[in-house]
């Protein structure tokens, strides 16, 4: 089961693109509210704690709402947790970036604790927008991407090297020390694999605008 989780930052220009290959979509609380007047696309679910969505929306989609009033989460949590009862195989994370900067750190640290808890396979849990898709990696990852994309690797653990496969320029034995240093790499086959020397944390990123399902 493939589950869109549509988060309240910067929407997609073309969301259907998407949604369209979804089994099931999940809006957070306000997103729910882009979703119908902007979008006309009513959500299978709206989860979270309810203090964005507007009262009106509140009435009509009263049967689709899962009311969670947990204050030491954040709404991407809540949904996250609610469709693991479903045990997805596959989770894409939509307008969990832009607007703000700390939303969008925030938000993307927390797709590593979803990886490490849910024991969905690296590579099946990202973040989708117009112009990359981000995947964390808990020990290796193996993702394709269109030919010449721009490959960019992630890693707060400077202890780890990263060998990799499929990418034009090597990483092989390179200890990364800053976030910079494996950024805007290039592949040279569709198929990427990443390996780092231990089960190190990354983030894959994937610089594209093509539609890239794992």
């Amino acid at each position: 089961m493939k589950i869109a989780i549509i988060c309240n930052g910067e929407f997609p220009s073309s969301l259907d693109r998407i949604t369209d290959h979804m089994d099931m979509i999940v809006a957070c609380d306000g997103a729910a509210s882009t979703l119908v007047k902007q979008y006309g696309m009513i959500p299978d679910y709206v989860v979270g704690d309810l203090d964005s969505l507007e009262g009106d929306l509140k009435e009509k989609l009263k049967d689709r709402i899962i009311h969670i009033p947990d204050q030491e989460t954040n709404d991407q949590t809540k949904a996250f947790r609610f469709v693991s009862e479903f045990n997805p195989d596959t989770v894409i994370f939509i307008a969990n970036m832009g607007k703000r900067a700390d939303h969008t750190l925030g938000n993307l640290s927390l797709l590593m604790n979803y990886l490490e808890d849910n024991g969905i396979e690296p590579g099946k849990i990202y973040a989708a927008s117009d112009y990359s898709y981000v995947y964390p990696a808990k020990g290796r990852i193996s993702v394709k991407a269109p030919l010449g994309t721009s490959i960019s690797i992630i890693s707060s653990d400077n202890s780890t090297s990263f060998s990799s496969e499929g990418l034009k320029y090597p990483t092989d034995g390179i200890r990364l020390t800053r976030w910079w240093q494996a950024t805007l790499n290039e592949n040279s086959s569709e198929a990427i694999r990443i390996i780092p020397d231990n089960e190190a944390c990354a983030y894959l990123i994937i610089s594209t605008s093509e539609l890239v399902f794992q």
